[in-house]
């Protein structure tokens, strides 16, 4: 996970686990209000890897929701 000190919200890089590399990254994105996936091009995806995004995404929008309910 890549956390900017700074940043309002966090960043999350997806690392190939077989190669290395970057697949994409997990970002908040302002026009939907809510944490995306960006996938770098060309990039292949099974339906666990999938899930495991989409599980991460609903644990950033959870943490996102508390920390916006607690600041009232």
């Amino acid at each position: 996970m890549t956390d900017e000190p700074d940043a309002k919200t966090k960043t999350i890089k997806v690392v190939s686990v077989r190669e290395g590399y970057t697949l994409g990254v997990i970002k908040w994105h302002g026009a939907w209000r809510r944490y995306t996936f960006f996938p770098d091009g060309d990039t292949v995806w099974s339906d666990e890897s999938l899930q495991e995004i989409e599980e991460k995404i609903q644990e950033l929008m959870r943490q996102w929701n508390l920390k916006k309910i607690r600041s009232r």
